[in-house]
């Protein structure tokens, strides 16, 4: 009677011991699977709130792309790439999107003059300038015209230095930007018109 006894409580046990396991396996698929829930709610808190934003940054980069793509005031400097839009004014406003016109200069006869940043900045349409050479060409165009220059001048001048952005009577195109790190001092690019038939 005592050994039927203690084999019922044996077994007893082991059923008690099976049981207690299988909870604890339940407990344990019912908090992952809460975790893995409350991690798909964030990812999809996440997703909501960036996919606007996201948006709000293409429309903005999207529309500075599409005026630059579509205007018609532009300079082309095929050896280091660069095509851009002109915009009226040299303000930071103007030069976080486009090239700046220097107000007071020529658009189309005289010395067209033109700035714009670069480095620090989204668009730094100047950043290579300095690699320009003597001889290389510039693409201007305005409202219909186009014409075309050959690198004279690539110097650092004087911050201070405005002859560069004198009218001339030749048709010219400068190019201004800020020097690296000197910034008592400039990059200037000047380039004098190709006539018809010396191309």
């Amino acid at each position: 009677m005592l050994i039927y006894n203690q084999k019922k409580i044996v077994i007893l046990s082991l059923i008690i011991s099976i049981i207690i396991l299988l909870g604890i396996h339940l407990i344990l698929i019912v908090i992952n699977e809460q975790k893995s829930n409350e991690n798909h709610l964030q990812s999809q808190v996440v997703l909501t709130i960036a996919k606007p934003i996201a948006k709000e940054q293409e429309a903005t980069s999207n529309s500075s792309f599409i005026y630059q793509k579509t205007s018609k005031w532009r300079i082309q400097i095929p050896v280091i790439q660069l095509d851009a839009a002109i915009q009226e004014g040299t303000s930071n406003t103007v030069m976080r999107q486009a090239v700046g016109h220097f107000e007071n200069t020529a658009y189309i006869n005289g010395n067209v003059c033109l700035a714009a940043h670069n480095r620090g900045y989204k668009y730094n349409f100047f950043q290579l300038i300095k690699n320009l050479k003597i001889g290389d060409t510039i693409i201007y165009q305005y409202k219909g015209e186009e014409k075309i220059y050959e690198v004279k001048i690539n110097a650092c001048i004087l911050e201070t230095d405005w002859t560069y952005l004198q009218n001339s009577n030749e048709n010219k195109i400068t190019l201004i930007t800020c020097a690296e790190n000197m910034p008592e001092y400039r990059i200037c690019v000047q380039a004098e018109e190709v006539k018809k038939g010396e191309t």
